[in-house]
């Protein structure tokens, strides 16, 4: 009677390796896609949410406890978007609100009256209408590595989302 020991073959060990490293490389990059969209949607939503806010305290006259309303307006750089008070950006105001996004960049087809305010979308107070309009430059694109999605906003301060830019 043959003997024989009880165990597995090293062709066996190999064979259930190579599946765990299939599936394990398998599950890995479809999350790692998974992230790009997560990032992208997030920074979407980010400033949905910004321009809402300075297009509502523009409309609302939130004059921040000061004699009078004012307008209020986004100012966009690759990787962040500030939300400011009055009719230009001002890098040192202290009331400025700024939101930074670290995985995902930013590209700007805004109005520009002047070289200091191109990258700034600005509600007028009282109406929120966009400052300056222009129905050629109204939009921001949003890329999250091969991902993207434009944001554009009509002379009223209306937003408007597209999946590519």
């Amino acid at each position: 009677m043959r003997w024989r020991e009880k165990g597995f073959t090293l062709i066996e060990v190999l064979v259930v390796i190579s599946l765990l490293t299939l599936a394990l490389l398998i599950a890995t990059s479809s999350f790692s896609g998974g992230g790009q969209s997560n990032d992208l949607e997030q920074t979407s939503s980010e400033v949905i949410s910004l321009l809402s806010e300075a297009r509502s305290k523009a409309i609302t006259s939130d004059t921040q406890n000061e004699p009078s309303s004012s307008s209020y307006g986004i100012h966009f750089e690759t990787d962040k978007a500030t939300l400011f008070k009055g009719t230009s950006f001002d890098i040192l105001d202290s009331s400025n609100f700024e939101i930074t996004f670290s995985n995902s960049q930013l590209t700007t087809d805004l109005p520009c009256p002047s070289a200091a305010e191109c990258n700034n979308l600005l509600f007028q107070e009282i109406s929120g209408e966009i400052a300056s309009f222009d129905s050629n430059a109204n939009s921001i694109c949003i890329g999250s590595g091969s991902q993207e999605k434009k944001i554009s906003v009509n002379y009223l301060g209306v937003v408007n989302v597209d999946e590519t830019c």
